[in-house]
């Protein structure tokens, strides 16, 4: 209340600048990074006064280890912000993985890297499959955690993808632990599993409604092999081991479940990857953080639509992807998270040390509490933030510092593009499409 009621004070930055040309100025802390710092990112140029600076601003590596969420109206600039990123984290060989919803990276990626690879889950130029009763191998070929754990894993994914509207019984429960437990030790698939819950009584399961129970988990169980989430599950073998995910640039491309608005499908296979993910880098990497740029940088485009909002931050997040800046933190991992509003898992906000603010129609309050400013500030600051599509504006807010940044613009240049097509003879690509058809037990019966 203190804040709201606050009247301004004539206060000036380091740069001897006022931040907007009004009655009223503000404190504003930039903390550049050195332009010869090897972790230093540029961004664009910050604003005073009214004006453009000449010197750059650049973020550390130390902040960028920090995680980043990015907020802001569709067609105010959040792409081409992410896309300078990206490319500047592929010149100073950060390994990236974009999670993408809308199929809209392609072209912008393969404008300045030639080494990535393109999966597009449920195609049949781009496929991939993931068998989840195979416990996950490192690049050793050995398994990367226990096979105890793993049972825990996907009994606890099915549980919670199944459980609609909490309507899975105890006896539901039980057969589908025992399926998986019994699927996973025999090191089978998707058919194995649903053999063993059309005979439970092999399970050792007994009772009056032995069949109505096994016919209720198969109704359950079959929708996840049709459309793209049985593409994606119906193998005898993973087709591309997740624990390589890391060595490469990746863009994994949702695009094909937003179509047919196959929401659990998404789901369960972000679940999946994530936790692969997390057992890789817990196994082969120290959980210690140097002051420099991360190993690999995850982008995930549309957070609001992956992750389900949870307001108490004190909650721990249903979505294993809710959990990764607390569990990535400290392996050299950073997340960037993409979004129209901030309304995700309060975890990822309170966790990222960047806030990138564009022009927004969202809650002002809610808003300037994120950045560390105060309603008033923020509402005259939103105001320079709706410019010319040629001269975007954003806010960025580091540790609370908040400066108001013009970004470095992102050119494009459709000449040079291929089209998906193409990529289909690229030797891994190839592979990756001949590994899929051999293991995929829906096309070969």
């Amino acid at each position: 209340l203190m804040n709201f009621l606050s009247l301004p004070t004539r206060q000036h930055s380091l740069q001897g600048y006022k931040i907007v040309p009004i009655k009223e100025d503000y404190k504003i802390i930039t903390n550049y990074s050195s332009e010869n710092d090897k972790t230093a990112i540029k961004i664009g140029y910050p604003i005073f006064s009214g004006k453009t600076s000449d010197k750059p601003l650049f973020l550390a590596g130390k902040d960028l280890n920090r995680h980043m969420a990015v907020f802001g109206m569709t067609g105010e600039g959040k792409s081409r912000f992410i896309f300078n990123l990206i490319k500047q984290f592929y010149e100073k060989q950060v390994k990236f993985l974009i999670i993408d919803p809308k199929g809209e990276y392609l072209f912008p990626i393969q404008s300045f890297c030639d080494d990535f690879i393109y999966i597009k889950p449920g195609s049949e130029q781009f496929p991939w499959g993931i068998n989840l009763f195979q416990i996950p191998l490192d690049p050793q070929g050995e398994q990367l955690i226990s096979t105890e754990d793993h049972i825990q894993f996907v009994v606890s994914l099915f549980e919670s993808i199944l459980n609609e509207n909490e309507s899975l019984s105890p006896q539901m429960r039980r057969l589908v632990q025992l399926a998986t437990i019994q699927t996973i030790k025999e090191k089978g698939d998707f058919q194995t599993f649903i053999k063993w819950i059309e005979n439970a009584k092999s399970l050792g399961i007994k009772g009056a409604y032995i069949e109505s129970t096994s016919s209720g988990v198969i109704n359950r169980i079959t929708k996840l092999l049709f459309g793209n989430t049985g593409r994606c599950f119906s193998v005898t073998s993973t087709t591309f081991e997740l624990a390589n995910f890391l060595d490469h640039n990746v863009i994994l491309d949702l695009s094909g479940f937003e179509a047919m608005e196959d929401i659990n499908g998404r789901q369960m296979l972000l679940e999946v990857i994530f936790q692969y993910l997390y057992y890789y880098v817990r196994k082969f990497r120290l959980p210690f953080k140097d002051p420099k740029l991360p190993k690999n940088v995850f982008v995930l485009d549309e957070i609001n639509k992956i992750l389900p909002q949870v307001n108490n931050r004190y909650s721990p997040p249903k979505s294993i992807i809710g959990r990764g800046p607390w569990t990535l933190r400290a392996y050299d991992v950073s997340m960037i998270f993409i979004g129209t509003d901030p309304v995700v898992n309060h975890p990822i906000v309170t966790n990222a040390g960047i806030i990138t603010m564009f022009y927004s129609n969202f809650d002002s309050f809610a808003v300037a509490n994120l950045l560390g400013v105060s309603k008033n500030n923020y509402d005259q600051l939103r105001s320079l933030l709706k410019a010319k599509p040629d001269d975007r504006r954003c806010l960025i807010a580091v540790n609370k510092n908040i400066s108001l940044v013009k970004p470095d613009h992102f050119n494009l240049d459709i000449h040079e593009l291929i089209e998906p097509s193409d990529l289909v003879i690229n030797p891994i690509q190839s592979n990756l499409r001949d590994s899929y058809r051999q293991k995929n037990f829906l096309q070969t019966n």
